[in-house]
């Protein structure tokens, strides 16, 4: 314990410097004054269904009114919340100085919180909308976020601006985290001038993906995030204490969950494997499930702005846009399904990029390493049955295994785990790590944290019904429909997700599988990965785990072939 504490320490200090010149002075941010040529019309006016009344910011090219095809953004941060330039120093989100950025990020000051640059899109041949949803900015009534008003709200403005002369009548959408949540809500309900969609991260299940997974509540960005909310809009819904009261997948998670399958627009859709707290596992459940014939996706493990702002993010953003509502020649449609970036190395840019037709790649194979009782994973089944305490004095136990030669996985793990609890429940938070030369290899995570694991997932034991209908090999579903009791001296067998990653270890480096009892990082901005945290359900307890015989425990892979 004492060691760990000196860790932290030194850690924090050495990166403290960076962290204040982050924040005091300025982040990696770059704003270029708007150009000229491109006119912001402010404050239109679309009616919805109800008669609500919602504005929105056009963007067009100045002493151009040909009708042009449009990208639209619907959020609730507030259209009008641009840089400003004050002093002769940009002015700009809060969140690029809360938050590191890996590389650099460029856009103009026209750009919104997450949202496309007009700028860029304007001089590319579109009209660029920036929407503020009902209850945000300028528009009118309550917000009820992520239900299917939302929708409808979208799918209104959406028809209403197809019949504007400065459109063409093909409309797209486009933008990051809630700006892509906002997509399914609206796409589900298939306008019929909605031509194409590209959600750029944003979480599909609030419950599975970003406030519960697990069974355990996210306590640290989801309170911030609710209490950011409450001010700059104007909504009756408390989002923390709405999550907080309901601990099972109800009602209330229902009405926010978009009907993916009926998604008939084409879509590109990122799904990251650096933002596991929030987006990475539903940006990859959109790709799966929706029902669009023409999907595609683009994975990284970078930064979420340098990304999507990047030179090669932009590019396949307009390809695609360029395919589907201008219907340019472009052999788009020929493109192979998915972009798929494999970790390859430690330092950024140490990537291998493949263009493939299906994620998981088609020659993935389940892989079982085995949990043994000295510590390792082993390719092998133990024949003989063992077991292996955990102790609550301890605060995570490990095993390992060094690789002979070059394995590559790709896609969701999960823990099978045999084990017993004296204990009415507990909460179990799995890493998967790589190590290289005696120490391990950080990865880039939520919120610009550095040092993430490649994966990790989390249970409470409780929540540990299966949904055997929608599982697979390295994808269990968990029902969290009710409460399963523990009984004294039960053997209980546990089946724990992790999320997606593609990771490749060459021979000489580790890969070590960790289980802790509570969240793995500090909660601070400086070495921790603030504002991530999750709640305990930590009683004194001794764990004894299986490892050999019939009841043994394995970390199943996605072993690739190559």
């Amino acid at each position: 314990m004492k060691n760990g504490f000196l860790q932290q320490a030194t850690l924090l200090l050495k990166r403290l410097p960076g962290f204040l010149r982050h924040v005091l002075l300025h982040p990696e941010v770059h704003v270029t004054a708007a150009s000229p040529n491109v006119v912001r019309f402010r404050n239109l006016e679309a009616p919805t269904r109800d008669g609500t009344i919602l504005r929105l910011d056009a963007y067009r090219p100045k002493g151009d009114s040909s009708p042009r095809p449009v990208i639209l953004s619907a959020h609730p941060y507030g259209k009008d919340n641009l840089p400003e330039r004050k002093a002769g120093i940009w002015k700009i989100c809060s969140q690029y100085r809360m938050f590191r950025m890996p590389a650099p990020v460029h856009f103009s000051s026209f750009t919104g919180w997450e949202a496309p640059d007009p700028v860029c899109w304007v001089n590319a041949g579109y009209v660029v909308v920036n929407l503020d949803l009902r209850g945000a900015g300028q528009s009118d009534g309550l917000w009820n976020p992520l239900t299917v008003q939302e929708g409808e709200d979208v799918y209104d403005v959406i028809e209403w601006i197809a019949q504007q002369p400065w459109c063409n009548g093909h409309v797209g959408m486009l933008g990051v985290s809630y700006l892509a949540i906002s997509q399914y809500q609206a796409a589900a309900l298939n306008p019929p001038h909605l031509k194409a969609i590209c959600p750029w991260e944003g979480f599909s299940d609030v419950y599975r993906d970003f406030t519960r997974p697990g069974g355990i509540l996210e306590n640290g960005f989801l309170k911030l995030w609710s209490s950011l909310n409450a001010k700059m809009s104007r909504t009756e819904v408390d989002l923390f204490a709405l999550f907080s009261a309901h601990q099972l997948d109800d009602e209330t998670y229902k009405i926010r969950r978009a009907a993916l399958e009926e998604i008939r627009a084409p879509m590109l859709v990122c799904g990251s494997f650096s933002d596991h707290c929030l987006h990475s596992r539903g940006s990859l459940e959109a790709f799966r499930r929706v029902g669009s014939p023409q999907k595609w996706l683009w994975t990284h493990r970078g930064g979420k702005w340098s990304s999507f702002y990047s030179a090669e993010a932009f590019s396949d953003q307009l390809a695609f846009f360029d395919y589907f509502l201008k219907g340019a020649n472009n052999g788009w449609a020929s493109r192979p399904a998915v972009r798929l970036c494999t970790a390859d190395g430690e330092a950024p840019g140490q990537e291998r990029i493949e263009h493939l037709e299906s994620f998981p790649p088609v020659d993935v194979k389940p892989t079982s390493y085995w949990l043994t009782a000295q510590g390792q994973l082993s390719q092998q089944a133990p024949e003989s049955s063992a077991t292996l305490s955990w102790p609550e004095a301890q605060s995570n136990i490990s095993w390992t295994i060094s690789f002979a030669q070059t394995v590559t996985f790709s896609g969701p793990m999960e823990l099978m785990l045999n084990l017993k609890v004296d204990a009415e429940d507990l909460d179990l938070f799995v890493a998967v790590g790589k190590w290289r030369n005696g120490r391990r290899v950080g990865y880039e995570g939520s919120f610009g944290f550095d040092q993430d694991f490649i994966t990790h997932g989390q249970l409470r034991l409780s929540q540990r019904e299966i949904d055997p209908e929608r599982s697979a090999p390295c994808a269990p579903v968990l029902r969290h429909q009710q409460h399963l009791p523990i009984k004294q001296g039960e053997l209980l067998q546990v089946r724990i997700p992790l999320f997606s990653s593609s990771t490749r270890f060459h021979p000489g480096e580790m890969l070590k599988l960790q289980l802790h009892r509570r969240w793995f990082f500090p909660r601070q901005p400086v070495s921790g990965q603030f504002p991530a945290s999750y709640e305990q359900c930590n009683k004194p307890c001794t764990v004894t785990i299986q490892t050999g015989g019939q009841n043994s425990s394995a970390l199943i892979c996605p072993q690739r072939s190559c």
